[in-house]
């Protein structure tokens, strides 16, 4: 694709750029996209059930309704390693609202919390 300007030199006709702003929306996307598979993974995993055991409690025996991020933070939820299925549970409703609330602690077992970690009642 040539144009000739008024001078009558041959230019030729650069395309514009891709804008920023579908850049960003494509990445944005793509990171949703694994969020999701990624909590698929975690469903199928859950069975139907709750994760969220609390010692001397046991294992919560409700359906799972919800995915919990166990990694958060302000841009940190759903990327990178919270995205994994390993730092996610299935909660019920009643169990996310105690681990949001602060009624529930996890109790880590290494440096970055997994879905088989249990949480004890915060006095």
């Amino acid at each position: 694709m040539k144009t000739v300007s008024r001078e009558g030199a041959m230019l030729l006709a650069q395309p514009k750029p891709r804008p920023r702003k579908l850049e960003k929306a494509d990445r944005v996307a793509e990171l949703k996209e694994f969020d999701d598979a990624e909590s698929v993974k975690a469903k199928r995993r859950a069975d139907g059930r709750c994760e969220i055991d609390v010692l001397g409690v046991g294992r919560c025996t409700r359906r799972d309704v919800q995915t919990h991020h166990m990694i958060g933070g302000i841009g940190r939820r759903g990327r990178g390693a919270s995205a994994l299925a390993q730092h996610k549970q299935r909660t019920c409703a009643g169990c996310h609202a105690q681990i949001t609330g602060n009624v529930y602690r996890l109790v880590k077992k290494g440096r970055l919390p997994l879905w088989s970690d249990k949480y004890e009642e915060v006095e």
